[in-house]
Order: structure tokens, then C-alpha cells, then sequence
């Protein structure tokens, strides 16, 4: 419960309930965490009760509020991300337990010949999981998207400036919310998006781990979320990275998205994109996040998580392993 019972203004007579005592009940929802949509859902449900039992007793007065303040954010400092280079030896050792096909160009043929089976830890698993990896690096993609992205949702469009960018159209999980574009800005999405294409029999199919049906994706214990799961912590313990870090945060999907905004917003600031807070929002809209969130939780991050511009810069003078293109038979030196 929420404790109201034990509040003075739940003792009060009805009608000597005012605006002093909404802010109280409001203020203790945000003392326990309550987001400021989790207050304002309670609020709604108030008013909705109130109004139904005024028409029965009309002297119940109307409860009103100040004006709502969000529930404060936890540490930033406490969420797990990876550093640069934790990133890359993750992702290395993921391709390397998918034996390199995950970077390869496979065709859907070569794609289906690769050893799969009812054990979770198989090659075509690992492949998948790989390209998982990246799209959360350079899409930002939410966890609510991977088991729903379909090769459908994918254009690469011309950006106006002689190259090309990926959009990427999600869904909100309410019913008849509007679809949501996320546009990807590096050429490493337009390449990493080529490949996966390649090895996909159909824009119709889900783009990963499309042996599972639409019943095996979308329950918080479906197949789809233990199988991301369990490839993660194996992938942890193979890099031999923490699975948690000094605040007790646990590694999971959504760090994925973490890291992949601080590599963006580094890479972004070192060209000079991000010069004033309307350069903030459009970032974070484009990564349907809020400016409050990029600001204390990501740029709070660039200096002690090694994501500084002189790094960024550092890394583009050499390829990346990610864009080394292979064919089935080639050998990685």
C-alpha cells in the first residue's frame, strides 16, 4: 500500500479536504518513487471517484494540486555501463562464440546451414545475439523493441548530404499509439543493417531470433527475453567482465542502450553537433528519451567512463572490428 491511511488529511472530515492536502498526498507518492506519470495516473483515478460520488453527495469538494514536480532520480552514478573498451571486448567475445559468421556477410542459405539446435548456446543464436548488440550501440533501441522489429520497420533513406541513414520505425506498446521513428546516424548502422538483411529470407520475418513465435516474444518470461538473458550473463563471464557493478547494479539489455548513447553523444560532441539544449532535445527525441535524462545520467558519464572526444577521435582513425567485412571461409588474422 501506499500508506495514505496513516496521513493526517486521510483523518480529515471530506469536506475540509483542500488543495494544501492534494500536495500532501501528492508529495508522499513522491517521497516512496512514484514517477511523476505514476502520480498523475493516481490523481486521475481521484478525480474520476471524486466526481462519481459528487453526484450522490454534491457537498464533496473538488480535490485540487499545485502544480506536479516529477519524483526524484535515483544516483545516475549507479547505472551499469560499459566503458569503451569493456564494450568492444564484449562484443569481440560474443563473435567470437558465434566462431566470426556474425560478422560475416551470410546469405539466408548460409544463415540457415549454421549449427542450431534446442540448446540456447548455438552458433545462429550467437549471431543474432551479436547484431542485438549493435543495433542497441548505434539504434539505441528500447528493450520493449528487440523482440518486436521486424525487417519491415527498416529504410535506408538518403540523408540530403551525399550518404545514407537508417530509420528505424518502433511501436508504443499502448494500443493505437503512434509508431515512432528513431533515425541512426552513423554509416556503421546503414553497413550493420546490410548485413542482417542479407542473411533474413524476408522483410516480413523478425529481424532477430525469428525461430521464435509471436507467443515466445512478448510475455515478461517469454523465450525471447530468457534467451537475450542468459546469452548476456555467458558473454559476461566468457569477457570476464563484472555482472554488477560497485553500487550493486546489474548488467543487463538496457545497459546496452546506456552505453550506446554515451558512445553517440561523445562522438556527436567531438564533431561539434551538440553545441546548446536544442541540440540536447533533438538527441534525446531522437532516442525517445528526455533531456533530463541525457544531462544527468549520460553526459554526467562521458569523463569517468573514458567516452572523452579525444577518444572518439582515437578509434575512427582505425577501423572498426565490427565493419570488417568477411565471407564464409574467410579467416580473421
Amino acid at each position: 500500500g501506499t500508506g495514505v491511511g496513516d496521513q493526517l488529511f486521510a483523518k480529515k472530515d471530506i469536506r475540509e479536504i483542500g488543495t494544501r492536502d492534494g500536495d500532501r498526498y501528492q508529495e508522499m507518492l513522491r517521497d516512496k518513487g512514484f514517477s511523476a506519470k505514476h502520480i498523475a495516473n493516481h490523481k486521475t483515478l481521484l478525480t474520476v471517484l471524486v466526481e462519481l460520488a459528487a453526484k450522490d453527495y454534491p457537498e464533496i469538494p473538488r480535490i485540487t494540486y499545485s502544480q506536479l514536480r516529477d519524483a526524484p532520480r535515483g544516483n545516475p552514478k549507479e547505472e551499469y555501463f560499459f566503458t569503451r573498451t569493456e564494450w568492444e571486448k564484449f562484443c569481440a567475445t560474443v563473435a567470437k562464440e558465434s566462431q566470426d559468421y556474425a560478422r560475416q556477410n551470410l546469405t539466408h542459405a548460409e544463415y540457415l546451414e549454421l549449427p542450431f539446435g534446442w540448446q540456447r548456446n548455438n552458433i545462429r543464436n550467437w549471431v543474432d545475439f551479436y547484431h542485438l548488440c549493435r543495433l542497441m550501440q548505434y539504434c539505441h533501441l528500447r528493450t520493449q523493441d528487440l523482440s518486436e522489429i521486424k525487417g519491415s520497420d527498416f529504410r535506408i533513406h538518403d540523408d540530403g548530404k551525399g550518404g545514407n541513414v537508417l530509420t528505424i520505425t518502433v511501436r508504443e506498446p499502448k494500443k493505437n499509439a503512434p509508431s515512432q521513428p528513431i533515425h541512426c546516424m552513423s554509416d556503421d548502422a546503414v553497413r550493420l543493417w546490410q548485413r542482417i538483411r542479407r542473411r533474413m529470407k524476408s522483410e516480413k520475418d523478425y529481424v532477430l531470433f525469428n525461430h521464435l513465435k509471436d507467443d515466445q516474444r512478448r510475455e515478461n518470461k517469454c523465450k525471447f527475453n530468457t534467451l537475450k538473458t542468459y546469452l548476456l550473463e555467458v558473454a559476461l563471464e566468457k569477457a570476464g567482465l563484472p555482472k554488477t557493478n560497485a553500487y550493486g547494479k546489474s548488467a543487463d539489455i538496457t545497459s546496452m542502450r546506456h552505453t550506446g548513447f554515451m558512445l553517440e553523444l561523445a562522438d556527436q560532441k567531438s564533431r561539434g553537433m551538440i553545441k546548446d539544449s536544442t541540440d540536447l532535445i533533438r538527441f534525446a527525441e531522437n532516442g525517445l528519451t528526455s533531456k533530463t535524462m541525457v544531462e544527468e545520467v549520460y553526459l554526467s558519464h562521458l569523463d569517468r567512463f573514458e567516452f572523452s572526444a579525444e577518444a572518439v577521435r582515437r578509434s575512427k582513425q582505425s577501423p572498426n572490428e565490427m565493419l570488417l567485412i568477411k565471407r564464409v571461409g574467410d579467416t580473421f588474422t
